[in-house]
């Protein structure tokens, strides 16, 4: 009997520990893959601020034409100062996000060896964009869809719902709670003029007000994709308990 062969039996079990400990930090370390897609949305709400400056204006006539389109219908809103613009970028910054999302976890997955099915996630959140252009075109539907579109930040409701089916299939319960908070926050920001919040509490203000409809839900998509981040990076540094 060779030396090697006696001393296989002896290091087999070592090398197995090895394995599975290697496993358990790649499974650590995806384990909140969820942070880019908080973070990558968080960062497009943050960057649609500029379009919700409050502009005085006189040239209602322009707004009220612009507004027959049934995308600027869909995330326009009837009070945005640029309701064309508003359009637009939410629906590139929805496909964005999604696709940018999906490939994502794609790359991780080859990376790591460890697939995720976040497919569903995809497919809902595109599904939900391009549902809300074609529901404007439905007779009666879109009355009821105009008191959560008429505000142009209706793409933060996409957003939440399509995260709740992301926390589902990650079977994450943290994500599933940060997914309830902020589908509040969307609702609240689609159906009430938050910035009468700054009124109330005696803050001054002006032409920026209307960004805090997009500023607060994209801030608590930004901090909770970094302190998930922050938390998945202390998992796969922490060391395995024997």
């Amino acid at each position: 009997m060779h030396a090697s062969e006696a001393q296989e039996p002896a290091e087999s079990p070592a090398v197995l520990l090895q394995e599975v400990e290697r496993l358990r930090r790649t499974t650590r370390s995806a384990g909140r893959h969820w942070w880019f897609p908080l973070t990558l949305f968080g960062v497009l709400v943050l960057l649609a601020a500029p379009l919700y400056v409050t502009v005085v204006t006189d040239d209602t006539d322009v707004i009220t034409y612009e507004i027959v389109s049934p995308l600027v219908l869909a995330f326009g809103g009837m009070f945005a100062t640029y309701p064309v613009a508003t359009a637009v970028y939410w629906f590139a910054a929805l496909i964005v996000g999604f696709v940018g999302s999906g490939l994502w976890y794609r790359r991780q997955g080859q990376r790591l060896g460890l697939r995720r099915p976040v497919l569903a996630f995809v497919v809902t959140g595109l599904a939900l964009t391009l549902g809300l252009v074609v529901l404007q075109q439905v007779p009666f539907v879109d009355i009821p869809l105009f008191w959560l579109t008429a505000r142009g930040t209706v793409a933060t409701v996409v957003i939440a719902l399509a995260l709740l089916v992301l926390a589902r299939l990650e079977r994450s319960a943290a994500l599933a709670w940060i997914s309830v908070a902020f589908l509040g926050v969307a609702v609240l920001v689609s159906t009430y003029n938050v910035e009468n919040l700054l009124f109330r509490m005696g803050i001054p203000s002006g032409a920026w007000a209307g960004t805090v409809a997009v500023v607060l839900p994209g801030l608590v998509l930004v901090v909770s994709g970094l302190v998930a981040r922050s938390r998945s990076a202390a998992a796969s540094k922490a060391p395995v308990a024997p």
